[in-house]
């Protein structure tokens, strides 16, 4: 049995079964995940708890009231294939059964294309067709990887695992994918592509060296001119590694744009820094400046008791620069900063907030905080965190319908470009946020135009606070085959029709076209194992492009001219190739 630890008296079982063909199964790895933070597609979500099965197949957590999702992870010695359930409303009388399914074995090498064996790997698979199912596996001590997965057609991958300095060890970041078909057991050797030698020095103003800086590096990939069969959501291609003792580190890259965040070793006067972009076209070497900054710490309390673990956002107010840091076991925290103003937020961890229950719903009481500093020189201040007043409402239509899974956000009066704090709506389009009291704007699905002003008082909560949102929709897209089969990872854009550059448009920032429609959404969603994917934008004409995983069977489709002038559901059939 496995408790989450946490300050609350209304603690509650989440128990289940593990089975295979009615059997029970033991020793399989339970990870227990929040259903707010959890995706489908993640690869890089980390569980709340993990617990193994019994010899009856059981497993039990305890855990705070809430929303939830479990995913059944069997060890690799047998060709059980892992198996989720979302959606848990806990508490719950009935006990959860999770039944899983056995699989093929995939198993191979990692060499780079001189054909050099590599040990520190880890591999990823994402189903391209049947099936959307995903898994990794690091190499293990001879160097191979083993993955179970269901019969199908897969996009492997392969990240650099390893941390620390470069010296004597080949780090690499690579884009190399490969499409693999498997119907049984298989080898299979993934080989890297063409990389380049990456030499850099990170540096003070002195040009003196920076010794044991951390470095962070992420592939670009909205820059490279061929899309990415691997979305972003699903899985970042990033790697870390330290400078040497003179400030040095080396990397193989693909060619491409990459970004790269420098932090200073703790105890250091200097801030970190970001550059994006960074081309890659050769082999090259490249110098990272860090200046010196002031020193900030403070010391974040709540009714006397010193606070671990909270998270500590200090925004540049002339740019969208954020630096984050945690507060430690004695509830202290520093960082050094660049002159200037900040936006300085803090949010306890749940674990020391009370939670309390409303309308059927679980919150944590502790109000965030915040408030604009000013960084000249060295500066501790003391936070004290308060319980906040509950801000209570819900969000309908205009026909009086209430509108489950929007997006609510808290903005200080102040500032409408970064939100203190946000929470979706439930099922009957009710939503609860505890705040400190004040003057806050309260946004409804990032509709800033028609944010509504709130004042949370000392004396009594806010219960019936009534939002009626005008003119956005849910559009909900089921993408099959033409014999109906789901398609899962299917990537849905959707931008204002009209948009410059539409047909390749990116998914970043833009010039808007002539018509200027800088004001409208653009993105893109994954649809899920049944091929469902929604968007929430306001009413429009839009263009959408459905995208299936890259290499599959089906050809991408677009709506060039569609009106959403309401909630909607349509089915999409794409053809095959």
């Amino acid at each position: 049995m496995t408790t989450l630890t946490s300050n609350s008296q209304s603690i509650v079982s989440l128990n289940g079964y593990v089975r295979h063909q009615g059997m029970p199964v033991q020793g399989v790895e339970v990870n227990l995940y929040s259903q707010v933070n959890s995706s489908e597609y993640n690869a890089s979500n980390e569980p709340l708890a993990t617990i193994r099965t019994t010899a009856k197949g059981q497993f039990i957590f305890k855990i705070e009231p809430g929303n939830y999702c479990l995913e059944a992870i069997p060890d690799d010695q047998g060709r059980f294939l892992k198996t989720r359930v979302s959606d848990l409303k806990v508490p719950s009388i009935d006990p959860v059964n999770m039944n899983i399914n056995t699989g093929v074995i995939l198993r191979g090498r990692v060499v780079t294309k001189g054909g050099d064996q590599l040990k520190t790997v880890r591999v990823h698979a994402f189903g391209i067709e049947p099936s959307s199912y995903w898994a990794s596996s690091l190499l293990d001590h001879d160097g191979t990887y083993s993955l179970i997965l269901p019969r199908g057609k897969f996009h492997l991958l392969a990240l650099d695992t390893s941390e620390g300095e470069t010296e004597n060890t080949f780090r690499f970041l690579s884009k190399k994918v490969h499409v693999v078909e498997v119907d049984q057991d298989k080898e299979f050797d993934f080989t890297l592509g063409q990389l380049y030698k990456f030499e850099a020095s990170v540096l003070d103003a002195s040009v003196n060296p920076v010794p044991q800086s951390k470095v962070c590096i992420k592939a670009n990939t909205e820059l490279d001119k061929k899309p990415f069969p691997i979305a972003k959501q699903e899985l970042e291609l990033t790697t870390k590694l330290t400078a040497n003792k003179d400030g040095k580190f080396q990397i193989f890259l693909d060619r491409g744009a990459f970004d790269f965040v420098i932090d200073p070793p703790l105890g250091s006067t200097f801030f970190g820094i970001e550059q994006k972009g960074v081309a890659v076209e050769e082999s090259c070497k490249h110098d990272f400046n860090l200046v010196e900054g002031k020193k900030v710490e403070g010391l974040i309390k709540f009714e006397g008791n010193k606070l671990s673990d909270c998270l500590i956002r200090l925004q540049e107010v002339t740019n969208n620069r954020e630096y984050q840091v945690k507060s430690d076991q004695e509830g202290r925290f520093s960082l050094f900063l660049p002159p200037g103003k900040y936006k300085l937020a803090v949010t306890a961890h749940p674990k020391d907030a009370q939670t309390l229950e409303i309308d059927g719903a679980y919150h944590t009481s502790i109000a965030p905080w915040t408030e604009i500093i000013k960084v000249e020189g060295p500066s501790d201040v003391t936070i004290n965190l308060k319980k906040g007043r509950a801000l209570k409402g819900q969000v309908k239509d205009d026909t009086g319908q209430p509108r489950p899974g929007v997006k609510i956000s808290v903005h200080t009066q102040a500032d409408l470009k970064r939100a203190l704090s946000d929470t979706m709506t439930d099922s009957a389009g009710k939503f609860c946020i505890f705040l400190a009291p004040a003057k806050y704007k309260i946004v409804v699905q990032d509709d800033k135009a028609n944010a509504i002003d709130v004042q949370i008082t000392e004396q009594q909560d806010i219960s019936d606070l009534e939002l009626i949102w005008h003119g956005w929709c849910q559009a909900r897209f089921r993408v099959q085959a033409e014999d109906g089969t789901n398609i899962g990872r299917c990537q849905i854009k959707y931008l204002p029709y009209g948009y410059k550059d539409e047909a390749d448009a990116s998914l970043g920032d833009q010039d808007p076209s002539p018509s200027d429609l800088s004001y409208m959404p653009l993105g893109y969603v994954l649809t899920n194992e049944e091929g469902i994917g929604q968007i929430t934008v306001p009413a429009g004409i839009y263009s959408v492009f459905f995208h299936p995983p890259e290499a599959g069977s089906y050809l991408p489709k677009q709506l060039r001219q569609i009106s959403i002038s309401g909630d909607m559901e349509r089915k999409i059939a794409l053809s095959r190739k």
